[in-house]
């Protein structure tokens, strides 16, 4: 139940007519002095030191005083003498959103309402918060949106506003209802404020716990280890021996077997015996685009991707793509490389970060600057891969990083120094396992 259905509850409750109380139209309730009239039509433009008009948009708090209202002249204010305000009316909305209200602060003698609220003065056989309290009930709510008509603007009949039907006790037990809905009242605030806390962290739950599972897995506690797994010591064995094989036969460059000792200060936290902590650059070749022009742009073709489309990939694996390049340029492109199957496209401007995995026979190209490819040549598992660069501490290597920043940035040499944990294949993948099954069982909180 939410704070404004216990309100309703509440109010709905002790609005019950009881044998002592008396039915009557409310304009037969309001004071005779000040019968149900609209305010002012056209109030023009803003006069300085001109009389304070009263607008719906006013009517956010339950007390509306003289601040920040727009003022009307003196002479079109007396020309709606019938709704000068007293300062302690009820001013009910009967423009746009019908039915809201507030209470007249005594400072708004003298003051003047628009087309949009119609004042209600009381005697003083009624408590005029009995009435207000009265008018917010479900039962009365419901009156004013059926007798509320227009599309563009909307709005109440003055003369069907006359004939609601209110009915009241004598004037003691009036107060005595006010007392209880004033104490109730609070209590209500409270119990929403506690619901809305409540409904946040609902809301907030599921991606914390997929945060907490991504960072078991990265360090080495989601599954267990296996004796038999082949270590990752001896898989990045394997990848410096062919880089070397490639350097030999010309298609690496020396300086690309470099690899920048990790200190003890970079490592955030512990992992397996059977893990490595490497350099992105170590297992990825992570490379940018050859700049395509936007006099290249095509309505047909091959895909090109900017980092917005990425990010809809990652987020959706579909995107609704409307730029595209010659056959010809991508055929030429392609001798310097494009994206296989396999690859992992970030997001390097705008949102950082997201990953998409390229797919078996998937033909596209892509943006210079705001995305960069993570080429696998090393067949690393890239759900494991993409499930460490959403991991928290990964993202905080390059949030650290753009702090102070005009505009955060991905860039090829900042993400080669990034550091990565390594498992063995065969646990890569059951690592991934296990965290796509968990991660089944959390979307179950959403429904």
């Amino acid at each position: 139940m939410t704070a404004q259905q216990l309100k309703n509850a509440i109010l709905q409750e002790l609005f019950i007519p009881k044998e002592d109380w008396e039915e009557k139209e409310l304009s037969d309730i309001v004071s005779k002095q000040c019968p149900i009239s609209y305010g002012i039509v056209q109030q023009g433009n803003h006069v300085d030191g001109g009389v304070p008009v009263v607008r719906p948009v006013d009517l956010h708090c339950k007390y509306v005083g003289r601040d920040y209202l727009k003022c009307t002249s003196l002479d079109i204010s007396e020309s709606y003498g019938r709704t000068i305000l007293r300062g302690d009316e009820i001013l009910l909305c009967v423009r746009g959103t019908t039915g809201i209200m507030a209470l007249a602060k005594a400072e708004l003698k003298g003051c003047n309402v628009n087309r949009g609220i119609v004042p209600l003065f009381f005697d003083n056989d009624i408590d005029k918060l009995f009435i207000f309290y009265q008018l917010q009930t479900p039962k009365v709510q419901d009156v004013i949106a059926s007798n509320t008509m227009g599309s563009a603007l909307r709005q109440i009949n003055i003369k069907d506003l006359r004939k609601i039907s209110l009915s009241y006790p004598p004037l003691a037990e009036q107060k005595r209802i006010v007392a209880k809905i004033e104490e109730l009242l609070p209590k209500v605030e409270e119990y929403g404020k506690a619901q809305e806390k409540l409904n946040k962290l609902n809301e907030e739950l599921p991606e914390r716990l997929k945060k907490s599972v991504l960072q078991e897995a990265i360090e080495g506690r989601l599954v267990p280890q296996d004796p038999n797994d082949e270590p990752a010591s001896a898989l990045l064995a394997k990848i410096r021996k062919e880089k070397k094989q490639l350097v030999k036969e010309g298609k690496l460059k020396k300086k690309d077997l470099e690899e920048k000792p990790i200190s003890e200060d970079e490592i955030p936290f512990a992992i397996p015996e059977s893990w490595e902590w490497v350099r992105i650059k170590t297992i990825f070749d992570v490379c940018s685009a050859r700049r395509v022009h936007e006099k290249d742009w095509r309505s047909s073709g091959i895909p090109f991707y900017r980092a917005r489309e990425i990010g809809k990939l990652a987020d959706s694996g579909f995107v609704d793509n409307d730029l595209f390049i010659d056959q010809k340029l991508y055929d030429e492109f392609s001798k310097s490389g494009v994206p296989k199957e396999g690859d992992l496209m970030i997001t390097a401007v705008g949102t950082l970060g997201k990953v998409y995995i390229v797919k078996k026979d998937e033909i596209f190209y892509y943006k210079d600057g705001s995305v960069l490819c993570m080429e696998n040549k090393w067949k690393i598992n890239p759900l494991y891969a993409k499930y460490v660069i959403e991991s928290p501490v990964f993202i905080d290597q390059y949030i650290g990083e753009s702090q102070g920043t005009t505009v955060a940035t991905l860039t090829m040499v900042r993400v080669n120094q990034y550091i990565f944990p390594l498992p063995p294949f065969a646990e890569q993948k059951r690592i991934v396992e296990k965290i796509e099954q968990l991660f089944k069982e959390i979307d179950k909180l959403k429904k």
